[in-house]
């Protein structure tokens, strides 16, 4: 009986447990889904790498010879937006592809930004290590290096999803077969240059991506802990020609486990209580799509450039794979079924089942894609985040708000499929076989090329200029953007302008070193000693204009310098500033102008360099009129000019030889302590101008030349004459090699008098940080600049976070806008402070004989403790 007993128990276990595998998925409940676990055991078998297709290269023709199949990859720069011919010119790419191949778009967001990194460090290493620039440049650069290292993979900072990653764009097409089909192979060869022809005309440069390229993208993919390491070892994996692909992509002991939500990579915990440093992978594939798409909105899937909340917090990984399907066959299953909808919804039952008059809606749509010349075929996209486990949640919830808000109302997160979907977003994965398993799982569905292109992830986010890594910024979505103010045909003049606490200054002491650090040639006109402690820490000399300091600039004893000048060029910058002597608030009248033109010309002819403004008097004294008599109007000219002459109340800075010397490659003149005097001081900034602009002739063409003024909107005036000084200046500046910056406190200033207009217009590159509503409504009217819709809501979105980053729109000398963020290291914060107790701290050090380095990190120290 026992034996009997025994018998019917064990075979009612079998039952239930066959049943259970049979409709649930498991041969048990407890432990993972009987899928799950058949694909942990092919993982522990063979090996991730062993479930990838890629074998070998071939350099002749540029194809991929993978385990069944052929195809090719291409690297692509993405576009930063779309327009109706983009996607037209892109829609196009699906038309060149034959039947049966698969196309995949896969944009990663790679936290491992060493390239852009080391290009910046290297750039002030290799002009350290001359002896020429101070260390001081290389150290900075070091320190603001560090702290992005330090937070690779993550947040940057608390409480926001904001996450520095280089976005990277793959697109593959593969077909299903041997290498040695040598039509196959031509076929493919052909339809690479067509592809590339075509992303050319869709303004999408790309270019075969080898070997390397494929290892640089798929690494940190494979071996996920590279994410959220030091992403230095990414930079020594190199292809070698000995081995299949596949087998050059994972790490020695790599180790990876299959779960029902995600997949883990790295080892586990050896002990209970041990940290698990594991990275979970975690793959969703779209359950529904938006009804109405445009190629323009799939900027925001990589994150919202207006909502800071919709941000991804970690890397991640968006595929969109195409099948390409047979037309005839596919049309005729279209007009089919569109016409089975259009019955169904006119029939008793859509009453009572309203799905049925969507369904019709839908294939009426898809008949009209065809009509304008779309095609059918099979579309998934799959998401892939990669986090630290207990990080998962937060990230998964960040990604599904970003998609929920561009209408991908809900993401599926493909239990127990996992590792298939983790392969399906890989380049060349997409082959009929792919396909065939992603049609059972619901992952792939039947829409149109039109579709496809409008939701392909081709648009990214502005990384910024070519040539040298000058400037260090950020885009809204995390990118990293390197901008080189001599990347222009134009000129590399720069106009800056933002309200109080914008983080102006700190921007300027950023753009400062930029120039100093490769070699440059610095002159800073200054008002609020803003980078005072920058040129004491880079050698410079920093004059501050005080009562009784005995300086004196003049226009004439710094002219005449360079032979290329002739006497109107020197005219043309002596003259304003008389002009401003004879005339401080207001524009002088035209004749007053051929008066001084007469005069100046007259001084200049007879002394040279030994000209000043009391012999400009006398000039203008001696001039007559047509009854040769005392010209009245010169007369009146010489009695204003009177306070700019010898024994006059300014005579004595503006008369003599200019001693303001310019042998330091780095110069500031402080005019704070003229803000009471502000006649004088638009005299002596005119000066200095005319002095550091004859002066550049002396250096090498080839080194860069900054010469800075700061709240310029105070010194310059409303007459034509200043104008054409600035114009004069700045073309100077572009003959040998050098930059005009403008600094103000708002974009309305551009529009304030005529000398701000010229200094606005001759700037390539405009700065402007965040702005007044008040300065937003006076621009608004388009007297400034042409403010578009999109423009201003950038200024308006503009919101900087003190200690962390100020926020700018950057418009380049192509008109082109972008929005990025300037995240300084805390060393720089301190060294551009010059207010509050932060600064007045600084200062007693400094007073009491502390260097002004060792006064900035004791502040930096202070606040630590």
């Amino acid at each position: 009986m026992t034996t009997l007993q025994t018998w019917l128990d064990d075979a009612k276990k079998f039952a239930r447990t066959a049943l259970a595998e049979a409709i649930l998925g498991t041969e048990d409940d407890l432990g993972p889904p009987a899928p799950t676990a058949a694909q942990q055991r092919l993982v522990e078998t063979v090996g991730l790498h062993q479930l990838l297709p890629y074998d070998q290269y071939d350099e002749t023709t540029g194809l991929y010879y993978n385990t069944d199949s052929v195809g090719f990859v291409l690297a692509v720069a993405p576009q930063t937006g779309a327009d109706s011919q983009l996607a037209a010119n892109l829609l196009g790419l699906y038309d060149s592809v034959p039947a049966g191949c698969g196309v995949q778009w896969m944009l990663l967001a790679d936290p491992i930004v060493e390239e852009t990194l080391n290009a910046y460090v290297d750039l002030r290493e290799q002009h350290a290590n001359t002896g020429r620039v101070p260390l001081f440049y290389l150290e900075q650069a070091k320190r603001r290096i560090t702290s992005v290292r330090s937070k690779l993979g993550k947040p940057l900072f608390p409480g926001q999803n904001y996450t520095i990653t280089e976005k990277r764009l793959m697109l593959s097409i593969v077909r299903k077969g041997s290498f040695d089909d040598v039509k196959l192979r031509e076929e493919f060869q052909n339809l690479r240059e067509v592809v590339i022809a075509t992303l050319r005309a869709a303004s999408l440069a790309s270019r075969t991506a080898e070997p390397n390229d494929l290892i640089r993208f798929l690494w940190p993919i494979l071996n996920p802990e590279s994410f959220f390491g030091n992403g230095a070892d990414i930079l020594e994996q190199t292809y070698s020609d000995d081995r299949p692909i596949r087998d050059q992509l994972t790490a020695f002991g790599h180790h990876a486990r299959v779960r029902a939500k995600q997949l883990l990579f790295g080892v586990p915990p050896e002990e209970p209580g041990e940290d698990d440093e594991r990275v979970a992978v975690r793959s969703f594939g779209v359950q529904k799509y938006p009804e109405h798409k445009e190629l323009w909105e799939m900027n925001n899937i990589i994150g919202s450039l207006f909502n800071d909340v919709h941000q991804y917090p970690c890397p991640y990984l968006i595929t969109c794979g195409v099948m390409i399907v047979d037309q005839t066959a596919m049309e005729t299953r279209a007009a089919i079924r569109g016409a089975r909808a259009t019955q169904n919804a006119g029939s008793k039952i859509a009453q009572m089942q309203p799905e049925l008059a969507l369904q019709n809606r839908d294939w009426k749509a898809v008949n009209m894609q065809l009509q304008m010349g779309g095609s059918m075929c099979e579309m998934y996209h799959t998401l892939t985040l990669f986090a630290p486990p207990k990080q998962m949640g937060r990230c998964v919830a960040a990604a599904e708000g970003i998609w929920r808000s561009e209408r991908f109302s809900k993401l599926f997160p493909m239990l127990t499929q996992q590792l298939t979907t983790f392969l399906a977003a890989m380049p060349m994965m997409l082959t009929s076989d792919l396909r065939d398993d992603l049609k059972k799982f619901r992952l792939i569905t039947t829409k149109t090329t039109v579709n496809a292109t409008d939701m392909a992830p081709v648009l990214g986010e502005w990384g910024g200029t070519d040539g040298r890594a000058s400037l260090l910024f950020f885009g809204r979505r995390g990118t990293p953007t390197l901008v080189d103010p001599y990347a222009s045909s134009t000129n590399y003049n720069g106009f800056v302008d933002g309200t109080s606490g914008a983080g102006k200054s700190v921007l300027m002491n950023d753009i400062i070193s930029a120039y100093r650090s490769v070699g440059g040639i610095i002159r800073i006109c200054d008002v609020g000693y803003s980078y005072e402690k920058q040129i004491d820490m880079a050698g410079g000399q920093y004059i501050d204009f005080k009562p009784g300091s005995g300086i004196v600039i003049n226009a004439f004893s710094t002219a005449g310098l360079d032979a290329e000048n002739g006497i109107d060029s020197e005219v043309k910058f002596i003259r304003p500033i008389i002009a401003r002597m004879v005339s401080p608030n207001a524009p002088i009248e035209p004749f007053e102008g051929a008066l001084l033109d007469i005069a100046v010309r007259q001084v200049w002819n007879d002394y040279g360099q030994e000209g000043s403004p009391t012999r400009v008097r006398a000039a203008l004294m001696a001039l007559k009129d047509q009854n040769e008599l005392p010209e009245r109007v010169a007369y009146e000219l010489a009695v204003r000019l009177e306070p700019f002459c010898e024994g006059g109340v300014y005579g004595r800075y503006v008369n003599g030889k200019t001693n303001v010397r310019l042998d330091n490659e780095v110069v500031g003149l402080e005019l704070e302590h003229l803000n009471s005097d502000p006649q004088l001081r638009t005299v002596i900034l005119l000066g200095f101008t005319n002095q550091v602009t004859n002066e550049m002739y002396r250096f090498d063409r080839s080194r860069p030349k900054l010469f800075l003024t700061d709240e310029g909107w105070q010194i310059v005036g409303d007459d034509q004459e200043t104008a054409d000084f600035m114009e004069e200046g700045y073309r100077r500046a572009r003959k040998y090699e050098g930059s005009f910056f403008f600094a103000t406190q708002g974009i309305d200033d551009a529009g304030m008098n005529k000398a701000t207009q010229a200094a606005f217009g001759n700037s390539a590159w405009k700065y402007h940080l965040m702005q007044s509503k008040d300065t937003i409504n006076k621009i608004s009217s388009g007297e400034v600049m042409n403010l578009s819709p999109g423009l201003k809501r950038m200024l308006l979105s503009l919101a900087p976070v003190p200690g962390r980053y100020s926020e700018f729109v950057l418009v380049d000398p192509n008109g082109g806008t972008h929005l990025l963020r300037h995240i300084p290291d805390e060393f720089t914060l301190a060294m551009a402070t010059t207010k509050g107790p932060a600064f007045e701290f600084m200062e007693r050090l400094r007073a009491g004989g502390m260097s002004t380095e060792d006064a900035i990190r004791a502040f930096i120290e202070s606040k630590r403790n």
